[in-house]
């Protein structure tokens, strides 16, 4: 599922305008833009794609829970965020390339209800793993990743706002 915002953006590349939001308010929508290249194109499915990883990172330390009712619901937890994230990558990468512009804001409102309804399934499915999570150790690897994950989501949003305008 992650790899399809990218392949879609690609193939509708040449098509998209000149501009391409960089923050976009659901509801009004663009509020800053940025002349098309590369990174403007790529940057959402990028950062969609350090959220996953991110969320990634931390399913695979589920085996630390010896409580299997824990265990389960904690994989819950970043197992639907995995998908809420993915899902939402993928509408966004449809609303980007204006493939599905025939469902007007339709894409948009899933979009929003991806991530509402995302969260709100994790939260319900993972409500037999409150934190604190006590059980979850990272070693140095993931410690690592998740430091490089969350330094590349924040040069994407750095550079996203150093090339936009009104």
């Amino acid at each position: 599922m992650f790899s399809a915002p990218f392949l879609l953006l690609a193939y509708a590349f040449d098509a998209l305008p000149s501009e391409i939001p960089i923050i976009r308010n659901p509801f009004a929508g663009a509020t800053l833009v940025a002349p098309k290249s590369a990174f403007t194109v790529f940057r959402v499915p990028l950062i969609n794609l350090t959220h996953g990883l991110m969320a990634g990172v931390l399913l695979s330390r589920s085996e630390g829970f010896k409580d299997e009712k824990r265990r389960a619901a904690y994989s819950a937890f970043f197992s639907t965020l995995l998908f809420a994230v993915a899902l939402k990558s993928n509408l966004e990468a449809l609303d980007i390339s204006r493939l599905a512009a025939s469902f007007g804001g339709w894409i948009t409102v899933g979009t929003v209800a991806s991530v509402i309804g995302g969260l709100a399934l994790a939260f319900f499915r993972g409500r037999n793993a409150a934190l604190p999570w006590p059980e979850v150790r990272f070693g140095t690897r993931d410690k690592i990743a998740l430091a490089v994950l969350v330094g590349v989501y924040l040069a994407l949003v750095a550079a996203s706002f150093l090339v936009a305008h009104h």
